[in-house]
């Protein structure tokens, strides 16, 4: 995406996310939300575009999200790690950076809500592995840190 997309989309999702917030509707809470719905779609997306099963263990998903990332870029560049029950993914030049420097101006410590964040705690529901129990997303100019808290089903 162009840089002036970029903005246009920071500018837009940010304001109508932060609105949301001001309401009383978590951004946090509307992620989670989205990405039990967005997890069923995905899943046939990956079955139909990639040919993906869905995986079975979480080393499995961990190999499939190495590959997506590659394919579809998450970044410049992105690492992923698993402990315990955290999945970390570290972004360099995330596309949404855009959103993240609105929503720091309005207050959040990061985009108001990462799409980054939606479209991983999406894909983690599609795995019926595991289910999402919390996510932060840290900024530092331009590298984000995602970190989903997660537990079996």
């Amino acid at each position: 995406m162009s840089d002036t997309v970029n903005l246009f989309y920071g500018f837009v999702f940010g304001t109508i996310l932060s609105a949301a917030d001001k309401m009383g509707i978590n951004p946090t809470l509307l992620g989670r939300q989205s990405s039990k719905i967005l997890g069923p779609m995905l899943e046939n997306l990956a079955q139909q575009f990639l040919g993906m099963a869905p995986p079975k263990t979480i080393e499995e998903f961990m190999k499939d999200l190495e590959i997506v990332g590659k394919n579809f870029v998450f970044g410049k560049e992105f690492q992923l790690s698993y402990s315990g029950n955290n999945l970390s993914m570290k972004l360099v030049q995330c596309p949404w950076l855009e959103m993240c420097k609105y929503g720091k101006s309005i207050g959040y410590k990061a985009c108001p809500l990462c799409a980054t964040s939606v479209m991983l705690m999406g894909a983690i529901e599609a795995t019926n592995i595991v289910q999402v129990m919390g996510v932060n997303v840290d900024n530092n100019e331009t590298v984000c840190q995602l970190t989903v808290k997660m537990e079996p089903k």
